[in-house]
């Protein structure tokens, strides 16, 4: 009899499981882009150019057809560089960033002659919306993630794993930074307008060194940087596309993923850091595309990296825009419907981009709860045992 009433509890406990793998599979969804950004987005920065005259040469000798793959990398890199030092460099800017994850279905078995890196039907989906906003030396970062799925159950289950809140800011001469997950945060990226996602903490950022903060965030050198990658001509592909039209310069390039294997380590070691503050990791990466926009004055218009790091990491899509004009910046930033909640006599407080830059930073945090589903699922399984 006690042998029976195991059985029936292991096929219970089985159903439960299955249950919960065709529902994540029928559940999940995949097309995370907001509408409120297009490539038309933003104009060109009326700074002065960070484009040298012997980098322009470059650039223009790149684009001809008697450019060598040597030199196209060579082209590639320079701009990649300027356009990274105008977000590090100039005082006043904000980037948004769309990117959405793909991790590989649980029980997917993908045939052999498919690619990972082109088949999103194996895949379920996180959504990841963010912005850094700054002007003069302050600025704020936030980062949110959110198993997209219209299963409250499953959310409950998997977001405990996968939902991730990272805030980041710099207010009155102190920098800040805290990374929460799960239920340590109530996260939506669902959101149509800006910020595009909303969350509350549970615990407050903690304040430390500027050098902490680059090592708790994995910077190469600021929280302002295009990404935190090592690029070297090393680890790029022959076949670099440089284009140039409307005022900026289209790159398009893509990672020799045969490269030597240490130069390619180099180049993903603050990435890999990343994934293993969520307890996942980057064996090596299948595929990696960029694409980078550049105004021909050197400021970044528009970047996009598709990228495929097998399995556990599956294939992530990155969208980055970035504005520079004070005033389209203010627009966006009143665009989000917390502040168009707000009175008139409130809104008049906000004179600049710093008092933005504070709105955001003073961040309302909920005390801790433990999840009453996590509590239901632990009676659960000791029952079942």
């Amino acid at each position: 009899m006690r042998h029976k009433v195991k059985f029936i509890q292991s096929v219970l406990a089985m159903s439960v499981l299955l249950v919960l793998l065709v529902t994540l599979t029928a559940c999940s969804g995949k097309d995370f882009k907001f509408e409120s950004l297009s490539a038309d987005f933003g104009s060109r920065p009326t700074y002065s150019s960070l484009i040298d005259e012997e980098g322009k040469q470059l650039v223009q000798f790149a684009m001809s057809e008697s450019a060598s793959e040597a030199v196209k990398k060579q082209a590639a890199l320079y701009l990649y560089n300027v356009a990274n030092r105008s977000r590090i460099d100039t005082e006043s800017s904000l980037l948004i960033q769309n990117t959405s994850m793909y991790i590989l279905q649980l029980g997917a078995d993908i045939p052999d002659d498919k690619k990972r890196f082109d088949d999103d039907e194996f895949m379920i989906g996180v959504p990841m919306h963010g912005f850094n906003l700054r002007s003069e030396d302050e600025w704020y970062y936030q980062l949110v993630a959110h198993v997209d799925t219209d299963s409250e159950i499953l959310q409950s289950i998997f977001g405990r794993f996968m939902d991730m809140a990272k805030v980041a800011y710099r207010v009155g001469g102190s920098e800040s930074f805290i990374k929460l997950g799960g239920k340590q945060i109530q996260a939506d990226c669902s959101m149509a307008d800006f910020p595009y996602a909303s969350f509350r903490l549970t615990q407050q950022p903690e304040e430390m060194s500027h050098e902490q903060l680059l090592e708790r965030a994995h910077c190469v050198e600021s929280m302002h940087e295009i990404n935190n990658m090592r690029w070297s001509a090393q680890i790029i592909a022959d076949g670099v596309s440089i284009e140039y039209a409307n005022g900026y310069y289209t790159v398009k390039f893509e990672v020799d993923v045969n490269a030597d294997e240490q130069s390619l380590k180099d180049w993903y070691a603050l990435p890999e850091m990343d994934m293993a503050d969520s307890d996942q990791h980057i064996n090596r990466y299948l595929n990696y595309r960029a694409e980078l926009q550049v105004w021909d004055n050197g400021y970044a218009r528009r970047a996009q990296y598709d990228r495929d790091a097998g399995s556990g990491s599956g294939r992530t899509v990155d969208e980055f825009y970035y504005l520079w004009d004070e005033e389209e910046i203010s627009r966006v930033c009143e665009s989000d419907a917390n502040f168009k909640a707000l009175d008139t006599k409130e809104k008049l407080h906000f004179e600049k981009l710093t008092d933005y830059i504070r709105y955001y930073a003073d961040r309302d945090v909920l005390p801790t709860r433990f999840p009453t589903l996590y509590i239901v699922l632990i009676v659960l399984a000791a029952v079942l045992v």
